[in-house]
């Protein structure tokens, strides 16, 4: 389950960003997932839940958004969404593309609130 490490790295992120911003406690993170990353939402959202507990996100709700794996045709140029893992160009035919989107895990956005004694 690669979900975790995956999971752990994000918790890595955010406890810094919690930090720096002096967060007191998150309510929502929200993050976009690239088809490329093979990510099971569920065993996500389970990983999430599981890591939350004792830290300043414990009470967070994951928002999660899934972004198709892009191409571009090193041929034509066509740019296009890859569906069902089949890498070729719908406009020319050609196999001979470069993936250009769906590899990214970002956190897009935290809302937290702060201490501000």
């Amino acid at each position: 389950m690669h979900e975790m490490s995956i999971v752990e790295h994000l918790f890595g992120v955010i406890d810094e960003i919690a930090e720096k911003e002096q967060l007191t406690s998150i309510q929502r993170v929200a993050v976009e997932i690239g088809g490329m990353r093979q990510i099971v939402p569920e065993l996500f959202q389970f990983a999430f839940d599981a890591a939350k507990d004792r830290t300043v996100a414990a009470g967070a709700e994951l928002v999660m958004t899934f972004v198709p794996i892009q191409a571009t045709c090193n041929g034509c140029g066509a740019v296009f969404e890859v569906q069902l893992h089949e890498y070729v160009c719908g406009s020319c035919g050609a196999a001979d593309v470069k993936v250009t989107g769906g590899k990214e895990i970002l956190i897009t956005s935290i809302e937290g609130d702060r201490d501000d004694n």
